[in-house]
């Protein structure tokens, strides 16, 4: 399950948990922090926009400051698509959702990210209108394919709001668009109020990563770990139960500059799996014992 030593999920943190640097100091701080791989970002920021035209030999450099830390980028987290969506009704902004889909996939691929991260949002700032969906499968299926070429895989990612909400509704969307696989955040679940473990036990099948956050029914960000209802001691067993090898991933904002936050969420996240597979194979020496 987390664990540093032995067989282990890779375990990653996304980078606004850590406090501002370069990817070079990124990487540092995630690895002083007990963290496997990054998660870096492109939103809809000016500092982070600009990383879609670094250079080759900036990217190369990149690259080898991450390798250097020992915690490779792992994700690219494309949340720039929130102001320039797939599934808008003007086609001026559909086309930069496509470059944008493009240039993060072709960054993935050059700084040796294994995947790019993308969101369920059909629509953010505008209205969800009855071709929108149609717009962003259509937006998806390219990117996708353009992914397949760069050795790159797509994720998408179950959010708030009200398009992509749920496991079911995400597998719905990878159905039409092969190749597609998903990055549950068990947060966004437990904050549209769904029964945590059932879908995350649906969606395993189809999952690149698992990204653990805390969160509450409407509350979707910034609870801190253990102040939530997502139920991380049956997520835990559940990904030790089914034999999960894949990454899971940190996701927190590190709003007050606390240099501890994530390696804090790391000790916590690693004391819930022990306790979870203590559990678990307590429950199994009674179970014997009975037999």
């Amino acid at each position: 399950m987390i664990r540093r030593h032995g067989v282990a999920n890779l375990v990653g943190v996304y980078e606004k948990a850590l406090l501002p640097g370069t990817p070079g100091e990124l990487a540092v701080a995630a690895a002083e922090a007990g963290y496997d791989f990054l998660e870096l970002a492109v939103d809809e920021t000016p500092e982070r926009m600009t990383r879609l035209g670094w250079s080759t030999s900036e990217r190369g450099a990149v690259r080898r400051r991450v390798t250097a830390a020992g915690v490779p980028i792992g994700t690219v987290v494309l949340s720039a698509h929130r102001r320039s969506p797939w599934g808008s009704a003007d086609r001026a902004v559909r086309s930069e959702a496509a470059r944008l889909a493009r240039q993060s996939i072709d960054l993935a691929a050059d700084v040796g990210a294994g995947c790019v991260q993308v969101a369920g949002y059909f629509t953010y700032y505008e209205p969800t209108g009855p071709s929108s969906r149609g717009w962003f499968l259509d937006g998806l299926a390219t990117a996708a394919a353009h992914a397949a070429e760069r050795g790159v895989v797509l994720a998408l990612e179950n959010m708030d709001g009200t398009d992509v909400r749920s496991v079911e509704e995400a597998l719905a969307v990878v159905r039409e668009v092969p190749g597609v696989r998903l990055y549950v955040d068990v947060g966004n679940l437990a904050g549209n109020g769904l029964d945590v473990v059932g879908q995350l036990a649906a969606a395993l099948p189809h999952t690149h990563a698992v990204q653990l956050k805390d969160a509450r029914p409407g509350l979707f960000r910034r609870v801190p770990f253990g102040e939530g209802t997502v139920p991380f001691g049956d997520v835990l067993a559940l990904l030790d139960a089914v034999g999960y090898t894949r990454p899971l991933s940190v996701e927190m904002w590190n709003d007050d500059g606390d240099p501890a936050l994530a390696a804090d969420a790391r000790r916590w996240l690693q004391a819930a799996a022990d306790e979870a597979l203590a559990a678990a194979d307590h429950g199994h020496d009674c179970s014997c014992q009975a037999g």
